[in-house]
């Protein structure tokens, strides 16, 4: 992956840089056949080196965590940020023009297939068990521009701020798929398909926030537009106008398909999902805001626009399958601690980022005029399905630990920028403020659950089976309840 920022440049009419474009990432592919232990999980080794001792307790001793059972990530590279363009102007009359280079793009996370047929134990928080991540690079910032003019006779500045630039795309995500796998994301993995589980073979963390499995795909953020600065004074008349950059989109992500294939899980800490399917859309950038000022003699005059948030970015469709196949049966999950579903299931549209805000200033002994438009808020993006398929017995004991979670969320839109206008002058003095509108949210997809097996949840606040979506829900659902169970929960 790599990234360049683009140059500085002054002068009368300067023009900064554009960034680079981020790398892309490769490929990953990981597998695990055998026995995984981290964090002192092992706690005595035999002869032969294998692990004589194993502790399913967290943690004691200080630490961050990130110990990962199996970590398989692609990451983009960040795009470079535009330069910076700085014009100044002083004579009887004078005119300055500066602009901000443009944002370099992100570029792409490659795809992501993992496959585990083995057991797995982490004990330090922040450790799953097995990780798999497609993460697209972030969008460069657009840069900014300065505009100064001094004169006897007219004076005039305009500044603009360069482009920000779309983030990259997240890669597909499988894991453990199989030949008859209907996800997309299983669609180029002829070689990477799930085996036969090892006798006994299960997946335990102990501390918090570690899932057992988690399977991600995440699209890069929009950069945000590159500012704009201009003042004027003229013994005469001064005139300025600033314009933002406009934000860039967040980047969209790609479908993920993840599943136990016969493995089972147990976590123990808070914030420890046993099976975690996301497809995250990235969110748009800011739109670059704006400051104008103007002092003139007979005449001030001063325009502000902001720049205009960038659009989300898509989520990709996510399923997630626990059932029984040719070579293993359905997996059992069970977690103890708060917030910790037992199957999660989420596509999420990527947010629009807000309008750049325009600020304007006037002063003269004759007239003066100011405008100022906020910039327009970016749209959130639409959220694709989001399917779980479950035969498999899960028990939760945590609060808000609802054992089937599926949810499709659209993204927010942006907030419209604000604007700010004063004038003083000795004759005639005038002004306009408009704010930015806000960007329209995005919608959520189709959600399917299906299941068969045995589900059980202790704690308070915690549904059978829980579905989210930000418009009317499409679901399937065949339950066996338990007693004292609730049996399930729906919104949107």
């Amino acid at each position: 992956m790599g990234r360049g920022t683009g140059g500085f440049a002054s002068g009368l009419v300067s023009v900064g840089g554009a960034g680079g474009e981020g790398g892309n990432g490769g490929t990953v592919y990981a597998q695990n056949l055998g026995l995984i232990y981290t964090g002192g999980s092992c706690t005595a080794v035999a002869s032969d080196g294998s692990c004589s001792s194993v502790s399913y307790s967290p943690a004691t001793y200080a630490t961050n965590g990130g110990a990962f059972g199996i970590f398989a990530q692609s990451v983009g590279g960040g795009g470079g940020h535009g330069g910076m363009g700085l014009s100044t102007s002083v004579g009887v009359a004078s005119a300055s023009l500066a602009m901000g280079g443009s944002g370099g793009g992100g570029g792409s996370g490659g795809n992501v297939y993992a496959i585990n047929a083995g057991s797995i134990v982490t004990v330090e928080p922040n450790s799953a068990g097995l990780f798999a991540q497609s993460l697209g690079g972030g969008g460069g910032t657009g840069g900014g521009a300065v505009s100064v003019s001094a004169s006897f006779l007219v004076s005039f500045g305009v500044s603009s701020g360069g482009d920000g630039a779309p983030g990259g795309l997240g890669g597909k995500v499988g894991v453990n798929c199989t030949s008859t796998s209907t996800s997309t994301a299983c669609s180029d993995t002829s070689y990477y398909l799930a085996t036969t589980p090892i006798p006994g073979a299960a997946i335990s963390t102990s501390g918090l926030s570690s899932p057992g499995i988690v399977a991600q795909s995440v699209g890069g953020g929009g950069g945000s537009g590159g500012f704009a600065i201009a003042m004027a004074a003229s013994a005469g008349a001064s005139v300025t106008a600033t314009f933002g950059g406009s934000a860039g989109p967040g980047g969209f992500a790609n479908d993920v398909y993840a599943s136990p294939a016969g493995v089972n899980i147990l976590t123990s800490g808070d914030d420890s999902t046993g099976l975690l399917v996301a497809s995250v859309g990235g969110g748009g950038g800011h739109g670059g805001n704006v400051i104008s000022g103007s002092v003139g003699g007979d005449l001030s005059v001063s325009l502000g626009v902001g720049g205009a948030g960038g659009s989300g970015g898509n989520g990709g469709s996510v399923l997630a399958v626990n059932t029984s196949e040719t070579n293993w049966g359905a997996a059992n999950i069970e977690t103890f601690g708060d917030r910790s579903y037992g199957i999660l299931a989420q596509s999420i549209g990527g947010g629009g980022g807000g309008g750049g805000n325009s600020i304007s200033a006037t002063v003269s002994g004759g007239a003066t005029l100011g405008l100022t438009v906020g910039g327009s808020g970016g749209s959130g993006q639409y959220a694709n399905p989001a399917s779980i398929y479950n035969d498999g017995v899960i028990n939760t004991t945590g609060s808000a630990s609802s054992a089937l979670v599926a949810q499709s969320i659209g993204g927010g839109g942006g907030n419209g920028g604000y604007s700010i206008s004063s004038g003083a002058a000795m004759a005639v003095s005038a002004n306009a403020v408009i704010g930015g509108s806000g960007g329209s949210g995005g919608t959520g997809g189709a959600i399917t659950v299906q299941n068969t097996g045995a589900l059980t949840t202790t704690g308070g606040g915690a549904a059978a089976i829980q579905r989210n979506r930000s418009v009317a829900v499409v679901a399937t659902a065949d339950l066996q309840p338990q007693d004292n169970c609730p049996l399930a929960h729906r919104s949107g």
